[in-house]
């Protein structure tokens, strides 16, 4: 004996009920209002982010090139170091010290930067999700 299920009506998005067609409307205004609101609030902090994203980049570049020759000139220094002189010993340990307190407060920048990047792209990311949605919306409105 077959069991019949009774299944809901595919909606061919036409509405029987006007009432119901305006609130799909209204709806759809309504979220349109707000995805446009998002867009147009964010899009100009997201170009403003991008550009501070940019100017830490530049100052991340500047400060890798300067630990980069401080590197270079403790290498030379330890090639020339006397070793048996404790007082180069001592004033090369310092540089050292130096410069390994700076890479680690560079390293501490350059996490902060890379968590800068993944909230902006993770941003933009959003914003595009809701321009699609706006521009989905926006068509199936213009198409009624």
């Amino acid at each position: 004996m077959a069991v019949l299920i009774a299944l809901p009506a595919l909606s061919n998005g036409l509405h029987a009920d006007p009432s119901s067609a305006q609130n799909v409307s209204e709806r759809s205004n309504s979220e349109m209002d707000g995805l446009n609101a998002y867009v147009i609030l964010n899009k100009p902090r997201l170009a403003h982010l991008k550009r501070r994203i940019a100017a830490r980049k530049a100052d991340l570049e500047q400060e890798a090139a300067e630990l980069d020759s401080r590197k270079a000139n403790i290498d030379d220094e330890r090639r020339t170091l006397d070793r048996r002189d404790r007082a180069s010993l001592e004033a090369f340990n310092e540089d050292v010290d130096d410069y390994n307190a700076e890479h680690r407060a560079y390293q501490r920048d350059l996490d902060a930067y890379d968590d800068m990047v993944v909230d902006y792209n993770e941003r933009v990311n959003v914003l595009n999700e809701k321009q699609r949605r706006l521009d989905r919306l926006s068509d199936m409105t213009s198409v009624r």
